[in-house]
């Protein structure tokens, strides 16, 4: 998501000025000039950028921790020139509110697991500081300036989404563009649910359906930033006994389902008794539940050739997996990668 920028006019020139970071802390300033500004120079096969709305502009010079960076080595003559506009923008510009708070612990920005975003990690963000504080235990309380800003950012890192005020998701999308849009979603007026897009300037909107978004599949980093939150955890909620479920025709004979997504077929399997008796009234088969006594045996039948065992389909991304035999080994795949589970529990497979 692009953030507006402000157009300033100084000795004689219009420049772009856009805000980078969520707080003071990570505070970043792009300075960008128009493609007629004779202090920055442009050659003449570059082609400009446009801003939203605002224009097309050359990127001249970006200002992070203190620290000047240049786009290109031919302005360095003019560097304190650069340095000059940005201080004027920085005097000039009026420094907002803070628009919301946020937790951060020594590993991250804190969050939960949350069945309505199941890919990984939901960080808490708190309309109030009152509420951070409240609810921050051990963790640091951040204020955060820029919003959108901020939801950009816990993209890129890999977070799965947002818990707003520990009652509403919000959800990482993308639109027609490919650019990041966060939709928040709550109960509104009776028994209906109110959606709500952020606009960077104006806040949160009313969404009717009419812009079209998806949700963003950012597996990989979410993996990755799940894997780091479990300490390596194979995956969450396996059962002591290693007692597994799951639904077929009839007992020891696992019903297939096929994936859209990779066109693979798969045995259903359960860690609890209860999401498979869920399951079974789901679904329009004629199955039977079942307990499953050899999961070697089950994945090495017949009818699971070239299949696996899909562990807790719908559930969260902690609690998911896919088993396969080799012939030789169980192999669950999860999100902190790949394991051999034997009969003293899960072993890291070496890649």
């Amino acid at each position: 998501m692009k953030q507006p920028g402000t157009v300033m006019h100084y000795g004689g020139d219009d420049y772009l000025f856009v805000e980078g970071g969520y707080n003071a802390e990570t505070r970043a300033i792009t300075l960008l000039a128009a493609p007629d500004n004779g202090h920055f120079p442009q050659d003449e096969e570059a082609v400009p950028m446009a801003w939203r709305d605002q224009g097309e502009w050359f990127p001249i010079a970006r200002l992070i921790g203190g620290q000047l960076e240049l786009q290109k080595q031919e302005h360095e003559d003019t560097a304190d020139y650069a340095a000059e506009l940005i201080r004027h923008y920085v005097d000039e510009a009026l420094d907002g509110p803070d628009q919301a708070w946020t937790l951060r612990s020594p590993r991250g920005f804190s969050g939960s697991l949350e069945d309505v975003l199941p890919q990984g990690v939901a960080v808490a963000v708190f309309d109030s500081e009152e509420s951070a504080r409240e609810a921050a235990g051990e963790d640091t309380v951040v204020a955060i300036s820029h919003l959108a800003s901020f939801l950009t950012h816990l993209a890129r890192e890999g977070y799965a989404g947002v818990m707003w005020n520990q009652q509403q998701p919000v959800f990482f999308c993308i639109d027609e563009a490919s650019d990041l849009q966060f939709l928040r979603i709550g109960r509104g007026r009776g028994e209906t649910v109110e959606m709500e897009l952020l606009d960077p300037l104006k806040g949160w909107e009313p969404y009717d359906g009419a812009e079209e978004i998806a949700f963003l599949d950012n597996a990989d980093a979410c993996d990755a930033r799940l894997t780091e939150a479990l300490d390596q955890e194979p995956l969450l909620g396996w059962p002591d006994d290693s007692q597994l479920w799951s639904l077929g025709p009839q007992a020891g004979e696992p019903g297939l389902v096929n994936v859209e997504e990779d066109g693979l077929s798969y045995a259903l399997l359960f860690s609890e008794e209860e999401a498979a008796e869920t399951w079974l009234g789901d679904i329009d088969e004629p199955w039977v539940r079942f307990a499953v006594a050899d999961l070697a045996a089950l994945l090495s039948a017949p009818a699971m050739d070239n299949c696996g065992g899909l562990l807790n389909p719908g559930a969260h991304r902690a609690r998911r997996g896919v088993f396969w035999q080799d012939g030789e080994r169980i192999i669950l795949d999860s999100f902190s990668g790949f394991w051999v589970l034997d009969p003293s529990g899960f072993v890291a497979l070496e890649q």
